[in-house]
């Protein structure tokens, strides 16, 4: 049972990561479309 913690834990932790990783592309992004294009 402690490992199926862990890994819920840890999927957890890197569904927060993805999910920030994705709104710094989205941020990214915008400022393309609006400064360099």
């Amino acid at each position: 049972m402690k490992f199926l913690d862990n890994l819920r834990s840890f999927h957890d932790f890197f569904m927060n990561k993805w999910q920030s990783k994705g709104l710094e592309i989205k941020k990214s992004t915008q400022k393309e479309d609006h400064g360099y294009l």
